[in-house]
Protein backbone atom coordinates (compact mmCIF):
# COMPACT_ATOMS: atom_id res chain seq x y z
CA UNK A 1 0.00 0.00 0.00
CA UNK A 2 2.83 2.40 0.88
CA UNK A 3 4.47 1.70 -2.48
CA UNK A 4 1.26 2.55 -4.32
CA UNK A 5 0.89 5.84 -2.46
CA UNK A 6 4.54 6.71 -3.09
CA UNK A 7 4.15 5.83 -6.78
CA UNK A 8 1.02 8.01 -7.11
CA UNK A 9 2.76 10.85 -5.29
CA UNK A 10 5.74 10.66 -7.68
CA UNK A 11 3.41 10.73 -10.71
CA UNK A 12 1.61 13.75 -9.28
CA UNK A 13 4.89 15.59 -8.67
CA UNK A 14 6.18 14.76 -12.17
CA UNK A 15 2.99 15.97 -13.86
CA UNK A 16 3.01 19.17 -11.77
CA UNK A 17 6.64 19.83 -12.72
CA UNK A 18 5.88 19.32 -16.42
CA UNK A 19 2.88 21.64 -16.19
CA UNK A 20 5.21 24.41 -15.00
CA UNK A 21 7.22 24.46 -18.26
CA UNK A 22 6.04 27.56 -20.10
CA UNK A 23 6.31 27.81 -23.87
CA UNK A 24 4.23 30.89 -24.69
CA UNK A 25 5.58 31.13 -28.28
CA UNK A 26 5.03 28.34 -30.81
CA UNK A 27 6.86 28.51 -34.16
CA UNK A 28 6.00 27.15 -37.60
CA UNK A 29 8.31 27.36 -40.59
CA UNK A 30 7.27 27.01 -44.24
CA UNK A 31 8.78 27.97 -47.57
CA UNK A 32 7.26 29.54 -50.67
CA UNK A 33 8.85 29.01 -54.06
CA UNK A 34 9.49 32.30 -55.88
CA UNK A 35 11.17 30.75 -58.93
CA UNK A 36 13.38 27.70 -59.68
CA UNK A 37 16.22 28.91 -57.44
CA UNK A 38 14.67 31.45 -55.07
CA UNK A 39 12.52 30.74 -52.03
CA UNK A 40 11.07 32.68 -49.16
CA UNK A 41 11.25 31.12 -45.71
CA UNK A 42 8.33 32.22 -43.53
CA UNK A 43 8.74 31.99 -39.76
CA UNK A 44 5.43 32.40 -37.92
CA UNK A 45 5.25 32.81 -34.15
CA UNK A 46 1.92 32.14 -32.44
CA UNK A 47 2.05 34.01 -29.13
CA UNK A 48 -0.10 33.04 -26.15
CA UNK A 49 -2.59 35.59 -24.82
CA UNK A 50 -0.97 38.01 -22.37
CA UNK A 51 2.55 37.39 -23.71
CA UNK A 52 4.62 39.27 -26.27
CA UNK A 53 7.68 38.59 -28.42
CA UNK A 54 10.35 41.20 -29.06
CA UNK A 55 11.48 42.51 -32.44
CA UNK A 56 14.84 41.83 -34.10
CA UNK A 57 15.56 45.51 -33.61
CA UNK A 58 15.93 46.24 -29.90
CA UNK A 59 18.34 48.67 -28.25
CA UNK A 60 21.43 47.07 -26.64
CA UNK A 61 20.28 47.63 -23.03
CA UNK A 62 16.82 46.27 -23.75
CA UNK A 63 15.34 42.79 -23.88
CA UNK A 64 16.81 39.97 -25.93
CA UNK A 65 15.94 40.57 -29.55
CA UNK A 66 14.62 37.85 -31.84
CA UNK A 67 17.40 36.52 -34.06
CA UNK A 68 17.54 34.00 -36.88
CA UNK A 69 20.81 32.11 -37.25
CA UNK A 70 21.12 29.80 -40.24
CA UNK A 71 24.10 27.47 -40.49
CA UNK A 72 26.37 28.45 -43.35
CA UNK A 73 26.19 26.30 -46.46
CA UNK A 74 27.54 26.31 -49.99
CA UNK A 75 24.10 25.18 -51.19
CA UNK A 76 22.29 28.51 -50.61
CA UNK A 77 22.80 32.21 -49.97
CA UNK A 78 20.58 34.55 -48.03
CA UNK A 79 19.12 37.44 -50.02
CA UNK A 80 18.94 40.49 -47.78
CA UNK A 81 17.96 40.38 -44.13
CA UNK A 82 15.04 38.80 -42.31
CA UNK A 83 12.03 41.11 -42.52
CA UNK A 84 9.31 41.48 -39.92
CA UNK A 85 5.83 42.93 -39.63
CA UNK A 86 4.98 46.33 -38.21
CA UNK A 87 4.23 45.16 -34.65
CA UNK A 88 3.77 47.57 -31.75
CA UNK A 89 6.06 50.13 -30.14
CA UNK A 90 5.44 51.04 -26.51
CA UNK A 91 7.26 51.98 -23.32
CA UNK A 92 8.36 48.85 -21.46
CA UNK A 93 8.53 49.54 -17.71
CA UNK A 94 10.72 46.48 -17.10
CA UNK A 95 13.46 47.72 -19.45
CA UNK A 96 12.63 51.43 -19.00
CA UNK A 97 12.59 52.17 -22.73
CA UNK A 98 10.42 52.05 -25.81
CA UNK A 99 10.59 48.66 -27.50
CA UNK A 100 9.06 47.03 -30.55
CA UNK A 101 7.16 43.83 -29.85
CA UNK A 102 4.49 41.51 -31.22
CA UNK A 103 1.42 40.03 -29.58
CA UNK A 104 -0.83 37.17 -30.73
CA UNK A 105 1.17 36.48 -33.92
CA UNK A 106 4.38 37.58 -35.65
CA UNK A 107 5.58 36.77 -39.17
CA UNK A 108 9.21 37.02 -40.26
CA UNK A 109 10.47 36.34 -43.81
CA UNK A 110 13.87 35.52 -45.33
CA UNK A 111 14.60 35.10 -49.04
CA UNK A 112 17.22 32.59 -50.09
CA UNK A 113 18.73 31.50 -53.39
CA UNK A 114 19.81 27.91 -53.99
CA UNK A 115 23.30 27.66 -55.48
CA UNK A 116 22.76 24.07 -56.59
CA UNK A 117 19.79 22.61 -58.37
CA UNK A 118 19.03 19.99 -55.75
CA UNK A 119 16.96 19.53 -52.61
CA UNK A 120 18.62 21.26 -49.66
CA UNK A 121 18.16 21.16 -45.92
CA UNK A 122 18.40 24.44 -44.04
CA UNK A 123 19.12 24.25 -40.33
CA UNK A 124 19.73 26.84 -37.68
CA UNK A 125 18.17 28.40 -34.62
CA UNK A 126 15.80 31.17 -33.60
CA UNK A 127 16.76 32.88 -30.34
CA UNK A 128 14.10 35.03 -28.68
CA UNK A 129 12.56 36.29 -25.47
CA UNK A 130 8.90 36.37 -24.55
CA UNK A 131 7.45 38.30 -21.61
CA UNK A 132 4.18 38.91 -19.83
CA UNK A 133 3.44 41.33 -16.99
CA UNK A 134 5.18 39.07 -14.46
CA UNK A 135 8.12 37.31 -16.09
CA UNK A 136 10.32 36.85 -19.15
CA UNK A 137 11.47 33.60 -20.73
CA UNK A 138 14.53 33.39 -23.00
CA UNK A 139 14.10 30.55 -25.48
CA UNK A 140 15.40 29.04 -28.69
CA UNK A 141 13.76 27.05 -31.47
CA UNK A 142 15.51 24.79 -33.97
CA UNK A 143 15.16 25.61 -37.67
CA UNK A 144 15.01 22.54 -39.89
CA UNK A 145 13.38 22.86 -43.30
CA UNK A 146 13.84 21.08 -46.63
CA UNK A 147 13.67 23.12 -49.81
Amino acid sequence: MKNKILFLLLILIASFAQAQILKPVKWTIVSNKINDNEFEIIYTAKIDNGWHLYSQFVKPDGPTSTSFNLEKSTKFVQIGNVTEEKGYVAYDKTFKMEVKFFKDKAVFKQKIRKTKNEKINIIGEIDFMSCNDVSCIPESFDIDIDI
